[in-house]
C-alpha cells in the first residue's frame, strides 16, 4: 500500500450548541493533480462512520471526520469536529489560520495511463488533517509520500512508453 494525502479548502459553520463544524472539498474525481494523480469515483474506501481528524499530518487529534462522495459534484466531502480540548486550533481555525485540509489514503489498486498519470482504482481512508498552508490552491493535492517502489515503477512505466513511441517512430521511417 501507497500513503497519499491530499489537501482542499475548507469552510467553518458555527453550530447553535457552539461547536465547530467544518465541511470541506476533500478531494476532486477525475482530474490530474499536479503530482499526476486520477481519483476514480468511489475509490476511496471507509470501513467506519468517523475517523481522526489531526492536526497537520502529526500524532495530535484534534476532533473526528467523516468522508462520503458527492456524485453530482464528483468529489469528496468531508463533515470534520474540532473539540474544545485545543481551543489555539479552534481559535486558527476561526481566524483563517487552517484553511485547508489534508486527507491521507493507502493506495491499494492504481494503474497508470498513456502520460504516466497514477489512476486510482481504489484506495482506504487514513485520516484527514487540517493544515496551515496548502502547496496547492486549487484543492488539489499537497503531498504524496510515494514510496520509492511506486516512483521506479512510474519512471519504469514512462521509460517503457518512450521505448514504444522510439519503435513507433522507426517504423514510421521506414515506410516514409
Amino acid at each position: 500500500m501507497k500513503l497519499v494525502n491530499n489537501s482542499a479548502e475548507i469552510k467553518t459553520v458555527e453550530n447553535e450548541d457552539g461547536s465547530m463544524q467544518i465541511t470541506a472539498v476533500a478531494a476532486e474525481v477525475g482530474v490530474v493533480n499536479r503530482n499526476g494523480m486520477i481519483l476514480r469515483p468511489n475509490s476511496l474506501q471507509t470501513d467506519r462512520e468517523r475517523y481522526p481528524l489531526l492536526y497537520n499530518h502529526g500524532e495530535m487529534v484534534i476532533g473526528d471526520c467523516g468522508l462520503t462522495y458527492d456524485e453530482i459534484g464528483n468529489k469528496y466531502i468531508t463533515d470534520m469536529n474540532v473539540y474544545d480540548t485545543n481551543p489555539s486550533i479552534r481559535k486558527a481555525v476561526e481566524n483563517g489560520a487552517f484553511n485547508s485540509v489534508s486527507v491521507a489514503y493507502y493506495l491499494t489498486d492504481y494503474d497508470f495511463n498513456d502520460y504516466g498519470d497514477i489512476v486510482v482504482n481504489a484506495a482506504i481512508l487514513k485520516e484527514i488533517s487540517l493544515v496551515s498552508v496548502p502547496a496547492d490552491p486549487n484543492a488539489n493535492f499537497i503531498e504524496n509520500a510515494f514510496s520509492e517502489d511506486l516512483l521506479k515503477e512510474r519512471t519504469e512505466h514512462l521509460n517503457s512508453l518512450k521505448t514504444i513511441e522510439n519503435e513507433l517512430m522507426e517504423i514510421k521511417k521506414r515506410y516514409e
